[in-house]
């Protein structure tokens, strides 16, 4: 009786621990990544097409699927478009082909309006955002934006870090102005990566994977 009982205590631990694995495991995987790419005539159409490769270069280094990675894109100039949210694709392949069809906007640079849409459309309860998720948003952008005529970094970004989002900045384009990358992260230069090089992509990819870790290891087994 007693080694029967040892029998099946032994395998209720083995099932505990490999249900624990894949519960980790797939929590490692829930990803929504959300993308802000600058369009504005600043840019200029070939670093636009550096943006648009340094977003599928992202992509590519996570398992895109509805139960694990979801991202969602957003580009802007004088007015920012939602190309896609959370809830559209499920495929890498998808995920590409939507990145290529953006267009150049050739206008002004309204960091404002893409933050606006990001708060209150991207992350936001019908989005296909989950609550389980990492989440983070990346905004790729000279840092050329409007001096005047737009509210503070802070009182953007702020709401948006408040619903467990990490914002993440990488600067694309010539002459790229650092500290205004900078103050769009709030001053954590550890989110901060001045160029869309293989190493700064590197560098990200193993940020997010960091900081999802983190979570997970957080959660109750």
């Amino acid at each position: 009786m007693a080694a029967k009982w040892m029998f099946w205590l032994l395998c209720g631990f083995i099932s505990f621990n490999m249900m624990s694995f894949a519960s980790g495991a797939a929590c490692n995987d829930i990803i929504d990544i959300g993308i802000i790419i600058d369009s504005s005539g600043s840019m200029g159409v070939e670093w636009l097409v550096s943006a648009m490769a340094f977003a599928t270069q992202l992509a590519d280094n996570f398992t895109i699927g509805y139960d694990e990675t979801r991202f969602a894109l957003i580009t802007f100039s004088k007015e920012a478009k939602i190309e896609f949210l959370f809830k559209d694709y499920k495929s890498r392949e998808e995920v590409e082909l939507a990145v290529e069809k953006v267009e150049f906007g050739n206008s002004s640079t309204r960091i404002d309006k893409a933050l606006s849409l990001a708060l209150n459309e991207v992350f936001s309860h019908g989005s296909g955002t989950r609550t389980s998720a990492s989440r983070f948003l990346v905004i790729a952008s000279d840092g050329r934006f409007p001096r005047t005529g737009i509210p503070t970094f802070e009182s953007m970004v702020l709401p948006i870090m408040n619903l467990n989002v990490e914002v993440l900045v990488v600067g694309i384009g010539d002459g790229v102005l650092l500290n205004e990358l900078n103050a769009l992260a709030l001053h954590k230069k550890e989110n901060v990566y001045p160029s869309s090089s293989d190493l700064n992509l590197d560098n990200m990819v193993n940020r997010i994977r960091s900081l999802t870790n983190v979570k997970c290891r957080s959660l109750p087994i």
